[in-house]
């Protein structure tokens, strides 16, 4: 089937639908698993939110999905108080660029050499200490590939003004949207709310029956320095049932030099069957003195169980940097199988296919890839 896409050049006609990223530290921190199962994150997660260290819910959701688990003594629960947790990958990935075009001047864009690599994508180790019934430490520190890097750092209470909310302090990733797995998708990297950005400050949030809100105020520096007194400010307002799910996000962000970024999210996810569909739809506003730019991005999923330990993804991505501007959109269209080889590890294998200006070799071009993902 991948040999017949890849001569079809993706078929991009077909692919109105998904987006490519499944992992297990990450697979309950992919939106159509929660949505698969009506669960919120907090089913599986440290963190409230979702994404790093899986509960002991989660490691056993994981050990379910697999149709070859291991025999071992392995556990990651080292006392009742104390777990540890951790995440790699690794993958080969051939990038094939499009020759590029000339535009209406006449002036074309450089030739780029296909390439073949092989790469270390993430190497990431979790650390959670119970404290309290209530109370948890909670570290989520990146090792590889660049390493030294602290993703999250929080103390979590719980049962703050009653039984179903919380309050957590540190560095954390802001609420808002679907959290993918996958940064390169556009509501993730055009946005900035990816597992590249962490930011400090607290979080509050309350969870009652189907309905789940959160705000958070940072720095709104990304983890860096702090310059300046105003601070970001991002909410998430979501409604969980069995067989869908919508929500809505707004992030407020003002710094120096009266810039600002304002970002608003509509997202939502539905269940028919073995299909599990995910949709999301981001408004961008840029402020930089009195020049504005508003920008929009698009995903959309669709996901097929064809066994308990193999999913088939489709997706679309969709990116329009600027909304005054004609014929600058991006596409990409990815097509992904993802299977668990046991309840440590994952195999992902897919192609996509990016398309933009003709003239930026770097946005048109087609990659195929195979990823082997360890987890515990």
């Amino acid at each position: 089937m991948l040999k017949h896409v890849l001569t079809k050049k993706f078929l991009p006609t077909i692919v109105l639908f998904m987006v490519s990223a499944f992992s297990l530290n990450s697979v309950l921190a992919e939106p159509y698993l929660a949505q698969r199962y009506g669960q919120k994150c907090m089913a599986c997660h440290t963190n409230i939110t979702g994404g790093g260290k899986r509960t002991a819910a989660g490691n056993g959701y994981a050990l379910a999905l697999t149709d070859s688990p291991l025999t071992t003594k392995f556990n990651p629960v080292l006392s009742e108080q104390i777990s540890v947790g951790g995440n790699f990958r690794a993958d080969y990935t051939y990038t094939g660029f499009d020759s590029p075009d000339s535009n209406a001047q006449g002036v074309t864009g450089n030739e780029i050499e296909d390439t073949s690599s092989f790469n270390v994508n993430a190497g990431n180790l979790y650390l959670e200490f119970g404290l309290s019934e209530d109370i948890t430490f909670y570290l989520d520190q990146e090792v590889a590939p660049e390493g030294g890097r602290t993703r999250e750092a929080i103390a979590i209470k719980r049962g703050v003004l009653g039984d179903n909310d919380y309050i957590k302090a540190g560095r954390f990733y802001l609420p808002f949207g679907h959290r993918l797995q996958d940064d390169a998708a556009f509501i993730r990297e055009v946005t900035g709310f990816n597992f590249d950005n962490s930011d400090t400050g607290v979080e509050y949030g309350i969870d009652k029956d189907k309905l789940s809100f959160r705000l958070a105020v940072s720095n709104g520096t990304q983890g860096a320095g702090e310059t300046n007194k105003d601070k970001q400010a991002s909410t998430l307002l979501e409604w969980v049932d069995t067989k869908y799910r919508v929500g809505v996000s707004a992030s407020v962000n003002n710094g120096l030099n009266q810039t600002s970024r304002n970002a608003y999210a509509l997202f939502g996810g539905l269940t028919l069957g073995k299909w599990v569909f995910l949709a999301e739809v981001d408004l961008i506003e840029d402020e930089v003195g009195t020049a504005k730019n508003t920008s929009l991005a698009g995903f959309l999923e669709a996901n097929y169980l064809v066994t308990p330990s193999t999913n088939i993804k489709l997706s679309y991505d969709f990116h329009d940097p600027n909304d005054d501007l004609d014929e600058d959109e991006r596409t990409r269209f990815s097509l992904l199988g993802e299977t668990f080889l046991n309840q440590f590890s994952q195999l992902r294998y897919g192609i996509r296919r990016a398309d933009g200006i003709p003239q930026n070799t770097l946005q048109n071009q087609t990659q195929a890839f195979t990823e082997y993902h360890i987890f515990f």
